[in-house]
């Protein structure tokens, strides 16, 4: 995975500035789209404590817990009630190649919603990131 630091080292500030969806000239990756792919089932990134966290999370935003899928990396739920639960490895270009593939996998299983766990700050995650933000919409 190329980072944003490396980039500048090469591009300069100036190179960086473009982002997504600024560019005026034909696309070179669905990557630099405003909005990126995004599951047919609502996409919902979520940090929680533990699964009694994540459970009044759910509560609270009006999510039906046997529709919801769960994505995480790091602070797994049990599975009980849920519709279904992932779990994808916590090395970021691990993590970057199965996401996708499992965001397809809850659409496959008929997801009403896809929680995804967040994140963890690093240069390492913020394309992901990004990604998964543009997905949440």
């Amino acid at each position: 995975m190329i980072h944003a630091a490396s980039l500048s080292a090469v591009l300069g500030e100036e190179g960086l500035r473009g982002g997504p969806g600024r560019s005026h000239g034909v696309l070179k990756s669905p990557g630099q789209l405003a909005r990126h792919y995004s599951p047919r089932a609502r996409l919902v990134l979520l940090n929680w404590r533990d699964e009694m966290d994540l459970r009044l999370q759910i509560s609270n935003g009006k999510l039906e817990i046997s529709q919801c899928h769960v994505v995480a990396h790091s602070r797994i739920p049990s599975g009980k009630d849920f519709g279904g639960v992932s779990v994808l490895p916590r090395d970021a270009a691990a993590y970057g190649r199965a996401i996708y593939a499992e965001l397809h996998r809850c659409d496959a299983a008929g997801a009403g919603c896809v929680i995804v766990e967040a994140l963890p700050a690093g240069e390492e995650w913020q394309a992901i990131t990004d990604r998964l933000q543009r997905a949440a919409g």
